[in-house]
């Protein structure tokens, strides 16, 4: 049985309108507190601080993420197409970003990372439990890291992002490592040894 993801803030298409601009996303100063008065937001009690999925066509802009969750500070999954993130300022805990789970043709613009993931700050179609297809067709433009490094990146081969006016650096062994996990546990899945 796998464990659900908590994350500080999800917004799903399917329902819900999510804002679209000027957001700031601070868990660690979030005043909320649980029903016995201990803070609900403590360092590491949650994955991803925004995630997003089944958005289509939207545009998000100004997005402040403050404090990353212990995977991601950004996590788009599950069919989000179309869409347009742009002046995303974002923490990095494992990664920056996971974009995976069939999200297609996105544009993201003028992404600064505030630290650097344990092996990359963009990480694309790796395992998806909610979607098998393919994340492709996305466009990435001034992309940076505050440090001034390259932003490193590593997905599934054959579903990689393009990057324009970016310093960026692909990280091949992760993408290949990904690429066999990502196909391995497909396998495993469609013979009914394991669940998705």
């Amino acid at each position: 049985m796998l464990k659900p993801d908590r994350n500080y803030r999800s917004w799903d298409g399917g329902g819900d309108d999510p804002p679209v601009c000027d957001v700031v996303l601070d868990p660690l100063n979030d005043p909320e507190v649980g029903p016995s008065g201990e803070r609900v937001w403590e360092q590491g009690t949650w994955n991803d601080t925004a995630k997003f999925h089944r958005q289509e066509g939207k545009t998000f802009s100004n997005f402040q993420i403050v404090t990353a969750g212990t995977e991601d500070g950004v996590d788009i999954n599950q069919n989000c197409n179309d869409n347009t993130f742009r002046g995303f300022v974002v923490a990095v805990g494992k990664q920056g970003l996971t974009l995976k789970g069939g999200c297609c043709n996105n544009y993201f613009d003028d992404w600064l990372f505030t630290g650097r993931g344990k092996f990359v700050e963009i990480e694309t179609d790796n395992w998806s439990s909610r979607s098998f297809a393919r994340s492709t067709g996305n466009i990435f433009n001034r992309i940076r890291c505050l440090d001034g490094r390259p932003v490193r990146y590593a997905g599934r081969i054959g579903s990689l992002p393009t990057f324009t006016n970016s310093d960026v650096r692909h990280v091949l062994w992760l993408s290949l490592g990904i690429t066999i996990y990502y196909w391995s546990k497909y396998a495993l899945v469609k013979l009914g040894i394991v669940s998705a």
